[in-house]
C-alpha cells in the first residue's frame, strides 16, 4: 500500500491529505485508532469526522473513489 499512497499523495497533493501510520512502528498510533487488521484505509472529512473505513488491500482505484 505505502507505494500506492505516495502517488495518491503527489497527485493529490493540496486537495487530499494523505498520511501512512506504521503501527508495527507506532503501536499507541494503532490502538488510539482501534486498527484491527494491516492494512487499514480510513477516509476522514475536513473536519475530522470519519467518513469510511476498509479493511484490507485496497487498489488506487478504488481509493480514488472515496476521495
Amino acid at each position: 500500500m505505502a507505494p500506492i499512497l505516495e502517488e495518491l499523495k503527489r497527485d493529490y497533493s493540496g486537495s487530499v491529505k494523505v498520511e501512512f501510520i506504521d503501527v508495527w512502528k507506532n503501536r499507541n498510533v494503532g490502538q488510539k485508532y482501534g486498527i484491527r487488521a494491516i492494512p487499514t484505509q480510513t477516509f476522514y472529512s475536513a473536519s475530522g469526522k470519519e467518513l469510511y473505513c476498509h479493511l484490507g488491500y485496497m487498489l488506487r482505484e478504488q481509493i480514488i473513489r472515496c476521495i
